[in-house]
Order: C-alpha cells, then sequence, then structure tokens
C-alpha cells in the first residue's frame, strides 16, 4: 500500500491515506464516509467502498469481476482492472498457484 502511495503523482501524494492494517470495521466506515476515492484490490474494502458511493477502482485476479467484482449498480462511478491468469476464470476459494 505505501509503494502504490508512493507512485501517486507528487502533487497528489499528500492526500492519500495509506490505512492498510491500521483500523478496524468502524474505523474503515469512518475512512469512507470521507474518501474522495478507494484504490484496493477485490475485498470486502471495496464492497464497501461501492456500496457508499465512493468512486473506487478494484484490482482484480483471475476470478470474475461479474460475479466477484463490485456491485455494476452501485451509486458512484467504479472501474475493474483485471489480470488475466492462465487459470482464469477461477471459482475456488483457496489455491497454491497466486500469480
Amino acid at each position: 500500500a505505501a509503494e502504490v502511495r508512493e507512485r501517486v503523482p507528487e502533487p497528489l501524494r499528500g492526500r492519500v491515506t495509506v490505512a492498510a492494517g491500521r483500523t478496524d470495521l468502524a474505523g474503515l466506515a469512518g475512512i469512507l464516509g470521507r474518501s474522495g476515492a478507494v484504490v484496493c484490490n477485490d475485498t470486502g474494502v471495496g464492497h464497501l467502498a461501492r456500496a457508499w458511493g465512493v468512486p473506487l477502482v478494484s484490482v482484480t485476479g483471475g476470478e470474475p469481476e461479474t460475479r466477484w467484482g463490485p456491485h455494476p449498480g452501485g451509486p458512484g462511478p467504479g472501474a475493474v482492472f483485471r489480470n488475466d491468469v492462465p487459470c482464469a476464470p477461477c471459482l475456488k476459494w483457496a489455491c497454491d498457484d497466486l500469480y
């Protein structure tokens, strides 16, 4: 997360908050309520951001975003970036081959 923040252009970097591993669910809700946008992998954070209407960029892997990605009818804008991996589409809950 810190590496991603460092890649944000300097004029905007000061507006980026890295909260990875530093909050609980109530804290996350508070952060989302004040966020201008959220960039995350396909996790509950993305689903909550989408429900709040926060603009979202979600990065997914082998799973089909139409099944597991953020709800397409959410109240705010959303984009999904998907990395095509050799085993896609994947519907497994666990995998030893993490691409």
